[in-house]
């Protein structure tokens, strides 16, 4: 079976929660743009994770309590979120709308 072609309900945090979770130290937050992308801002405290080598890290995000998944638009990010629970995580989530809804809601962003 191949963990990454099903696509299960997957939960979602808007914003404002992400940043709370992450703060709060409850949650990490992995983008999974490409390199390039990161240089139009990113999540302090997030951690860089290409979506196409997620596969790779599958074992160690298993290991963490909550994981939230950002892309640019929240689709790629998605994705993310279903693979991870596809492989057995119980508290996958999808940041809804990406860096776009983050920006929209003036949050803070790094270069």
């Amino acid at each position: 079976m191949n963990r990454f072609s099903e696509n299960p309900q997957v939960k979602e945090v808007d914003p404002a929660e992400t940043r709370r979770r992450l703060e709060a130290g409850t949650a990490i937050v992995i983008d999974v743009r490409e390199a390039q992308e990161l240089r139009e801002g990113y999540i302090a405290g997030s951690r860089h994770i290409p979506l196409g080598s997620l596969r790779s890290h599958v074992d160690e995000l298993l290991a963490e309590p909550e994981v939230i998944f950002v892309c640019r638009s929240g689709n790629r990010s998605a994705v993310a979120t279903s693979a991870l629970a596809l492989a057995g995580h119980g508290n996958a989530y999808n940041m809804a709308g990406g860096m776009i809804a983050w920006k929209e809601q003036r949050l803070p962003i790094e270069r």
